[in-house]
Parts: C-alpha cells; structure tokens; sequence
C-alpha cells in the first residue's frame, strides 16, 4: 500500500484503454511505474479528463503491464508531461492549467519552455556570460549583416525540440552555405548572394518566429562536435542540485547532437580523462555544476512557475576554455544513461515528498486561521 503524495502525471490522453495516451503512454508508463516503486501512489492523467468534474481516471499499469484506471479525486500535486508543444498550447489546455493553479493545485514544470523566453531571463543575470549573442526575431537582412562578426550562424524556431527547424548558416568562397535537417536526414543547399538567402529567410520566418544565434565552435570528438546534456533538479528541501551530465556526439553531417537525429552517447569519464587528464576534470565538472544550477534558479524565479526538472544542452570550446548555454529544456526525455535515470527517479520521488509536506503544512494553517 503507497501511503506517500497522490500524484498526477498529466498527459494528452485517448480513447484507447491499451494506448491511453498514444504513442506516449510507454514514457509516461515508465515515471508513473519508477515513482510508485519508490512509494509515491502516482498515477496517469488525461489533460482532457482534468476539465470534466470532480472525479477523474486515475491510470496505471498493474503487474500484466495493462492499463487500468480508477475514478478517483482530483489530486493536489500534478507534474505537467504533455508531451506536445502544440497540444499544450492549445486553449482548453492552457485554461484547465490555470484551473489547476486558481484551484490550488500545485503544478510543476508547467509548459515548454520557448527559446525567447529563457534568453530574456537569462541576458541580465549572473550567467549572462555563457549565453551566445542572440538576435530575437531578426530580419533577414539582420542576419546577413551579422556573419562578418559571427562567421557562423544558427537559426532556431522559438518554439521546438528536439533539433527540429534548425538551420546553420556559413558563408565560404563567396556563397552561403546551408545545412539543416528534414526527416531527420541532413540537408545541404546553398545561395550565391545576399538576396537569394533573404528570400529563403523571408520564406523560413513567415511559417515560424525564429532566432538567430552566434555560432559556437563546439570540441570535437572523433571528429565530431559534441555538447553536454545536464541534469538539475530539485531534492528534498526543494532546492536545485546538480545531478549529473551525459555527453551527446553529433551524428556525421549533422547540425545538431540529439539522438533521434543520429546523436551517440559518448562516456563522460572516457572523454574528460582524453581533454584533461585523470582526475584534472573537477574543476571542469564543478563549473558545470555551479552555471547550471544558477541557470535554474534565475529561470525558474523569471518565469513565475514552479519547476523540479530541467536540462541544458551546454557546449564547449576547449581552446579557449569556454563553456555555453546552447538550450534549456522543460520537458526532458529520458537519459540513457542508467544510473543518471535512476537518481533522476530517485530525486523527483524526493521532491514530491517535499511538495507533500509544504501541501500539508499549508493546509494546516489555513485551518488554524
């Protein structure tokens, strides 16, 4: 019997009792399984359900690994895992999340977080120094003009993941050359002249806002760039701790490291023992550590909402000794790296304890008043 916080982890859901939350239902199996093992009774909840009533289906997967649902009350804690940008930001899902809020319910990790969003909070803060140069919405006039001081240029979708819509731009011999990716292949073209790349720019940014950023160098291992994926979340007391790093390798011809676009997981031990020698990369690893955490705290208290899980896609330049902030992410999927998955698991289990006492301890003094 799990005695710890009733807790919903809410997903778009469908009317398939096999598949209640479609092509996500095994991911969302998966947190809702790891944190009832650790004794928190989570269950899985339709973003949909949440706006019929009082009663809702509370899913889970028994021992013969089906879905069953209960109707149960509607829990207090709920951690957002509506995997779906566009879903998410549809109106019936943005006005039951405020529901939730004006009801009281804590939500955390209440939505993608946007490209423009993250450098807003981040530009004036104590981390400022690891952010890229960034033009928010830029012309593309203002983007031709840019490459004689960036050499190399990334434009971003405000709004995506996961790589999707991201283009790199660099001029050579007098042409600009373009790669990006479409269905997760790369794709090479190039314009002779300014005019001929604005009017594909002009093009790009009518069907998205993008953002253009300075292109960093990143290291390269076996002759491929490769960035850091970091994990921070909050513990117990509900503060942010570092909590490890994986290193994602850049598919061959690839502008992007993540792993549905041919990304390779490269051991973090094998590569700082190469860079820096055995037991040299501490001071490394607790910069990382340090610049992460800072990054979270500034973002969460900027954003206004309450987040447990973040990660940052953080590259390097080792000939300068440089680290940047390429990406933070609110919506992470999970690592591949075994024992940083299970202290993942372990924390949030953690901080859902935490949220359960601060819920308890809130009530309490509202009925003493």
């Amino acid at each position: 019997m799990l005695l710890g916080p009733r807790v919903g982890v809410i997903a778009w859901g469908t009317k398939s009792s096999k598949a209640p939350f479609g092509r996500w239902s095994y991911s969302i199996a998966e947190v809702v399984n790891a944190l009832r093992q650790r004794g928190i009774n989570a269950g899985a909840v339709s973003i949909q359900d949440l706006s019929q009533g009082q009663k809702i289906s509370f899913w889970r997967q028994g021992t013969d690994r089906l879905w069953h649902a209960e109707k149960q009350p509607v829990p207090d804690i709920f951690y957002n895992r509506i995997l779906s940008r566009r879903r998410e930001q549809s109106p019936t899902v943005q006005k039951t999340l405020r529901s939730l809020q004006e009801q009281g319910k804590i939500l955390f990790n209440p939505g993608y977080l946007s490209k423009e969003l993250v450098y807003n909070s981040l530009v004036d803060s104590d981390v400022c120094s690891y952010l890229p140069e960034t033009l928010l919405q830029p012309s593309p006039e203002q983007v031709a003009e840019t490459v004689p001081q960036w050499k190399t240029i990334y434009l971003k979708p405000l709004n995506s993941c996961a790589g999707k819509g991201i283009y790199r731009l660099h001029k050579g011999n007098g042409r600009w050359q373009v790669i990006g990716i479409r269905n997760k292949r790369p794709i090479n073209f190039s314009f002779q002249d300014d005019r001929t790349l604005c009017l594909w720019m002009e093009k790009l940014f009518r069907r998205k806002k993008y953002l253009a950023q300075q292109g960093i160098l990143l290291d390269r291992y076996r002759n491929r760039p490769y960035d850091f994926r970091v994990l921070v979340q909050k513990n117990e007391a509900g503060e942010w701790t570092f909590v490890n790093t994986g290193i994602r390798l850049a598919g061959r011809g690839q502008v992007v490291t993540h792993r549905p676009n041919g990304g390779q997981i490269v051991f973090p031990e094998k590569m700082f023992n190469r860079r820096f020698g055995p037991h040299k990369w501490k001071p490394f690893v607790k910069e990382i550590s340090q610049m992460s955490v800072s990054a979270a705290k500034v973002l969460e208290e900027r954003h206004g909402g309450t987040f447990g899980i973040l990660t940052l896609d953080v590259g390097w330049q080792s000939k300068e000794k440089k680290l940047w902030i390429l990406e933070i992410n609110s919506k992470p999927g999970r690592f591949d790296e075994p024992h940083i998955q299970r202290k993942s698991y372990d924390l949030l289990a953690a901080y859902l304890r935490h949220l359960w006492v601060q819920r308890g301890m809130k009530d309490e003094n509202i009925h003493s008043l």
